[in-house]
């Protein structure tokens, strides 16, 4: 069965990984000591947080905008009330004006008749040139002037009383204006408080969270610092051990050894592929021609042997 492009790619990548674990060996051997290439990032990469707080204008404003609307309400409400009651008193006036007009009416009505009246009398006794009509006149007309000044009078302050009402309730409403001016203002400095306390808090937060990533990036940084070290410890007590192998077994005695390693390294990772993917990976390059040596026939036996 022909491997797929797909599944090529893979061994591809597999067979890079058997090269890394051989070269290992090479590594694990030499007596030359190699400074430690450890890839840690620069940084841990968090991101600091960013906050920029508002200016006092910029809170009394927020304040205001919060608390307006509620005092916009209660001035509607004032003002519907002023106009209610207003309109009660204009149309207490308006019925006034009619009832003294009925009154002047009536009283002028009146006054007719009884001039008519004083007339008729006059003429049938004779009268109606004499003294005594001019008196009976005059005194008809001055009372009826009398009693038009009374009634106009009556009428003045009747209207005078209801535009007094009229006085009160305007400075009742001004008064009100004044103290939901001075409430509004007390409010809007109370929420500005408010606001300038969550904004404090906020930037502790954000001050405390960048702080913690300050420390964190301070103990990644000396983690990496031991990482390395232990890192060239290890490199060094490696390059020592190696040293100690070689004069114990000489360069010979190390050649085999590492050969012998680097067939059960090669061994281990062709286990689980088929026979036919093991020679995909062998006619790929010369590689582990070179790095078996003298094992290569022995292993290329085990392949076809052991692998189906």
């Amino acid at each position: 069965m022909a491997i797929s492009d797909e599944r090529f790619s893979e061994l591809v990548e597999y067979y890079n990984q058997i090269k890394e674990a051989v070269i290992r060996v090479d590594n694990k051997y030499s007596v030359d000591y190699v400074e430690p290439q450890i890839d840690f990032p620069p940084t841990l990469g968090l991101e600091p947080l960013t906050f920029t707080p508002k200016t006092d204008e910029e809170l009394q404003s927020l304040a205001h905008s919060q608390v307006e609307p509620e005092f916009i309400s209660k001035r509607a409400r004032e003002k519907e009330s002023l106009d209610k009651q207003t309109e009660r008193i204009r149309i207490k006036q308006t019925e006034q004006n009619a009832a003294h007009q009925k009154v002047l009416e009536k009283l002028l009505a009146d006054y007719n008749t009884e001039t008519a009246k004083l007339h008729y009398k006059l003429v049938n006794h004779g009268l109606l040139y004499s003294t005594v009509n001019t008196k009976a006149s005059n005194e008809q007309r001055e009372n009826y002037t009398n009693s038009v000044h009374s009634a106009t009078a009556e009428h003045e302050d009747k209207l005078e009383a209801l535009s007094q009402q009229l006085n009160v309730l305007n400075s009742i409403y001004q008064y009100t204006l004044e103290q939901l001016d001075a409430e509004q203002e007390a409010k809007e400095y109370k929420v500005y408080l408010k606001l300038v306390d969550q904004q404090n808090r906020q930037q502790q937060s954000v001050d405390k969270y960048n702080q913690t990533l300050e420390e964190k990036e301070i103990k990644y940084k000396a983690s990496c610092e031991r990482s390395l070290q232990y890192a060239r410890q290890a490199e060094y007590e490696r390059a020592l051990e190696a040293s100690k192998l070689y004069t114990e077994l000489g360069e010979s005695g190390i050649k085999q050894m590492m050969l012998a390693e680097k067939l059960t390294v090669a061994k281990v990772y062709f286990t689980p592929l088929s026979l036919e993917e093991a020679h995909c990976i062998l006619e790929m390059d010369g590689f582990l021609v070179t790095h078996l040596g003298t094992n290569y026939s022995a292993f290329e036996d085990w392949v076809n042997v052991t692998l189906r």
